[in-house]
C-alpha cells in the first residue's frame, strides 16, 4: 500500500514541465480566428492532453479504494436471554453473542478484535429460520464499528457494516458467517467470508 515517493515526484515534475513548456498554447490571441491557426492549436491541445493523460495513467493513486478479502474465524459464547413462544407456535430466542475475531490476514483492521452482538432468532424444529440483530466491535487500536445482521434463506448469517469510528469511518464491509462448531456450554466457532474496502 505504500509506494515509493521518488517515481511520484518524477512524474509530477514531468507534468509540471509539460504544462510550463506548453502553457502558451492556452493563450487566446487575435490570430486564433484563422482556420490554419485553429487547426494548429487543436493539434497542440491534443498532443498536450495525450502527454498529460499518459502521466496521469502512470501516476499511482493511493486514494482509490481497493477491495480486499475479509475472512477468518469468530469464536466465543452465546447466551439465551429470553425464550418467547409466538402465536404461530414457533419460538423466538433473544440471544447475546460475545466473541473475538481472528482474521486470515494479520494486517486486517478486524484482526484480534472484540465483538458483541444482540439478535432475535425465530426457531422452527430447533433450526433458525429467521433472525435479525446488530453488533458492535472494537479493534485492538481502539476504533469501533457497527454491523447489522440477518439470518438468510441459505442458513448463513449475512452482515453489513453500518458505521464506524477512526479507520472504520469510511470503510465498507459485508459478508456471511457460517457455524463451524458449537458446544452445550454455549461456546461456538464460526467461519466468516466477505470483503472490505
Amino acid at each position: 500500500m505504500h509506494g515509493s515517493t521518488k517515481p511520484i515526484r518524477n512524474r509530477s515534475f514531468g507534468a509540471f514541465v509539460l504544462i510550463t513548456v506548453y502553457s502558451p498554447w492556452f493563450q487566446i490571441n487575435q490570430d486564433a480566428a484563422q482556420s490554419v491557426g485553429r487547426h494548429r492549436n487543436m493539434q497542440r491541445f491534443k498532443t498536450l492532453f495525450i502527454f498529460l493523460g499518459a502521466v496521469v495513467l502512470l501516476h499511482p493513486c493511493e486514494s482509490l479504494a481497493q477491495t480486499k478479502a475479509n475472512s477468518g474465524y469468530v469464536s466465543g459464547t452465546q447466551d439465551v436471554l429470553s425464550c418467547i413462544v409466538l402465536a404461530d407456535g414457533r419460538t423466538a430466542n433473544r440471544l447475546l453473542f460475545q466473541l473475538s475475531v481472528t482474521s486470515d490476514d494479520a494486517e486486517s483492521p478486524f484482526h484480534l478484535a472484540s465483538q458483541d452482538c444482540f439478535a432475535t432468532y425465530i426457531f422452527e424444529d430447533g433450526v433458525p429460520v429467521e433472525g435479525h440483530g446488530a453488533c458492535d466491535g472494537i479493534s485492538v487500536e481502539g476504533d469501533m464499528w457497527w454491523l447489522s445482521l440477518q439470518v438468510g434463506d441459505d442458513g448463513l448469517i449475512h452482515w453489513r457494516m453500518t458505521g464506524g469510528t477512526g479507520r472504520f469511518t469510511n470503510l465498507q464491509t459485508s459478508g456471511t458467517t457460517q457455524l463451524v462448531a458449537e458446544w452445550d456450554d454455549g461456546k461456538f466457532v464460526g467461519r466468516f467470508e466477505g470483503t472490505y474496502e
